[in-house]
């Protein structure tokens, strides 16, 4: 924020109309609230005390565990030169003074929606979903990516833990659970669960609904009432009533 108390108290009261303001007078202090705090954006001035807007940004896309939070830089600079500034530095979005209210409020939105489908997205197990659609910063599109990849290539394990994705990822498993929560608003548990359920969707659509306990067995449920419980939850169907419907339409 501002380091200016009367334009940063204006523009709390103004933006806590929709939504929870947390609001700090340091980036240093800001940091600390992002590590331990659910924050889904970050807006901030370039003029600061202590750490500049630019330093904060840069510092948030450094760190795995909150790059993923959208950061807005407001700022009197209109040069060219401290736009691009602020892009090298990671910012999603920069915001020249004195500006519209309501652009920054639509702003907010545009970036908050994108993040509300990726989740979506990601639930549904949406296939040939392209991550980089949804504004997050390149290393997390990185994350996602791999992360996706890993668990595509070992679906049939149903001994799939976080140990060994937090192994294949280069870190804990507590960052990894972090991360997850963060990024996806779930756990690694239940992403590798819906991408299962997504598979096995595609599976009984394109096999027409040959074999479904080897479906189940073949993305890595080792029992099949629990998978079509699993399934059920996710499509409002089991597998044996979405066979019967393909089987009536053809």
């Amino acid at each position: 924020m501002d380091y200016n108390r009367e334009f940063r108290e204006y523009l709390a009261s103004k933006l806590a109309e929709n939504y929870a303001i947390l609001m700090v007078p340091t980036g240093v202090e800001a940091l600390k609230i992002l590590k331990e705090s659910d924050v889904d954006m970050l807006l901030t001035d370039i003029s600061m005390p202590g750490m500049s807007g630019l330093e904060l940004c840069a510092k948030v896309r450094e760190d795995i565990e909150i790059l993923h939070i959208p950061v807005l830089i407001i700022s009197a600079r209109g040069s060219v030169q401290s736009k691009i500034q602020a892009m090298q530095a990671g910012a999603d979005l920069y915001i020249e003074k004195p500006f519209d209210l309501q652009y920054l409020v639509s702003s907010i939105e545009n970036i908050l929606d994108r993040r509300v489908l990726l989740r979506n997205a990601l639930e549904q197990g949406v296939s040939g979903m392209a991550v980089d659609m949804f504004g997050l910063p390149r290393k997390d599109e990185e994350f996602l990516e791999k992360f996706s990849s890993i668990i595509r290539e070992n679906l049939g394990n149903a001994e799939l833990s976080n140990e060994f994705l937090a192994e294949q990822m280069n870190m804990s498993q507590s960052t990894l659970v972090r991360k997850i929560r963060k990024l996806l608003n779930t756990s690694p548990n239940n992403y590798v669960r819906s991408m299962r359920i997504a598979a096995a969707a595609e599976m009984l659509k394109n096999s027409h609904g040959n074999n479904i306990s080897e479906i189940c067995y073949s993305v890595g449920f080792s029992n099949l009432s629990y998978f079509t419980k699993c399934f059920k939850e996710k499509y409002g169907k089991t597998p044996t009533e979405i066979v019967r419907d393909q089987a009536s339409e053809q």
